[in-house]
């Protein structure tokens, strides 16, 4: 059964890519300049500049960098973006009002006061502190995404899992993506996706390995045909 989440389109490309988390989509271009134009332009949609891509929600228009994550180079995934460390103080911001995390940190303000009361006991000068909001705290001790993973595969599902957790990412656009993983990793890899909801299209430059059951593939030929296979039994 077909869970539509949103669809892809582009005046290129006649088939309608629809991102449904049961059915990772391939989008395998075999010309080199229409690979590269298509991967620029998607990619460039994905930072808010104009393109010819369209995201459709039903005959609702959505944008892309507010619904969905394109990875251009799977080897810099990068889990100290800005905008991402400060989606995540906001969200651990807004875990902290929760009661017993209140105890928690009243008790913590009071260790902490206690400790300078008795730092300053040693000099013989006036000194004064601030409280510690919750955002000084996560500062202090440098909170942030894990930064170590046993390879890969682990690398990508935790991005996905941040992605959905702290941006509410609806889909993912990965670049090449079949040339770095194994087809049993490929395959773990759709099973997150379909368990966590979320639509996977990977972009690749034709067609260099075998097509696996679980994806449907759409090819653009040299001369721009367009090849479609059958749906995953």
């Amino acid at each position: 059964m077909s869970e539509t989440i949103c669809k892809i389109i582009h005046h290129k490309i006649e088939t309608p890519i629809e991102m449904d988390p049961h059915v990772p989509k391939v989008l395998a271009i075999e010309s080199p300049k229409e690979f590269y134009a298509l991967v620029e332009e998607l990619g460039a949609q994905f930072e808010g500049e104009d393109g010819n891509f369209v995201l459709l929600d039903g005959e609702n228009r959505l944008s892309f960098e507010k619904n969905g994550e394109f990875v251009r180079d799977i080897f810099s995934l990068n889990f100290e973006d800005k905008k991402l460390t400060s989606s995540l103080y906001k969200n651990l911001e807004k875990i902290s009002a929760d009661g017993e995390l209140q105890v928690l940190q009243n008790k913590l303000d009071t260790e902490l006061a206690l400790y300078y009361s008795s730092l300053f006991d040693r000099l013989s000068l006036s000194l004064t502190f601030d409280e510690m909001c919750v955002s000084d705290i996560l500062k202090l001790g440098k909170v942030r995404l894990q930064e170590y993973y046993s390879g890969i595969l682990e690398k990508i599902i935790c991005y996905i899992n941040a992605m959905i957790e702290l941006k509410k990412s609806r889909f993912f656009v990965f670049v090449h993506l079949k040339s770095v993983l194994t087809d049993d990793e490929l395959k773990q890899l759709y099973r997150h996706c379909a368990l966590e909801k979320v639509g996977l299209l990977l972009m690749e430059s034709g067609i260099k390995r075998g097509v696996l059951r679980e994806e449907r593939t759409i090819i653009i030929t040299e001369d721009l045909c367009e090849i479609v296979d059958k749906s995953p039994d």
